[in-house]
């Protein structure tokens, strides 16, 4: 069980000097700092901050480097088995925001589908919100990963607890 009273997958997210395919990677950062890879969350758990030597001076953290990559570990439902249940799948947002001090988030639809009953619908406009703190230890993630220039993450996730507004 994950930590937040829900069924969903634990998070594990470290800061990566390197990703295979990244144009961004470096063994070093500007100031010649020496990377390595960072913890962040472990089994939800903050266990590390990313600290530029520059500010970790200052804030009396260790020094990391300014680190850009970062990897998200995957859950344990398979993509297909995650897509067999009603949802709406949204795949590009023309905005996406999210409050890093309340959690709240929210985007516009560019394009999606809603899959109900296993047939898939388009869907275009309207809006997703939500908060990460009511998703916190409810959110599933895809086993499978895939890879950005800035990211290796689960292909999906599931966020259960989400307001969606129609498109007009």
């Amino acid at each position: 069980m994950a930590a937040g009273g829900g069924d969903g997958d634990l998070l594990n997210l470290r800061a990566v000097p390197t990703l295979a395919g990244s144009p961004l990677g470096a063994p070093y950062d500007l100031t010649g700092f020496a990377l390595k890879p960072v913890d962040l969350i472990r089994d939800n758990q903050v266990v590390g901050l990313v600290a530029a030597s520059k500010y970790a001076h200052y804030l009396k953290l260790p020094a990391t480097g300014a680190i850009q990559l970062f990897e998200l570990g995957g859950g344990r439902t398979l993509q297909a088995e995650l897509r067999q249940r009603d949802h709406l799948e949204v795949l590009t947002f023309s905005d996406f925001f999210v409050d890093s001090t309340t959690g709240d988030f929210g985007g516009e639809i560019r394009l999606g589908y809603l899959v109900r009953d296993g047939r898939r619908q388009p869907v275009y406009g309207g809006a997703v919100t939500g908060n990460l703190v009511e998703n916190r230890g409810r959110l599933l993630l895809s086993s499978e990963r895939e890879g950005t220039p800035m990211a290796l993450a689960p292909t999906c996730c599931l966020l259960p607890a989400v307001s969606v507004t129609p498109g007009g």
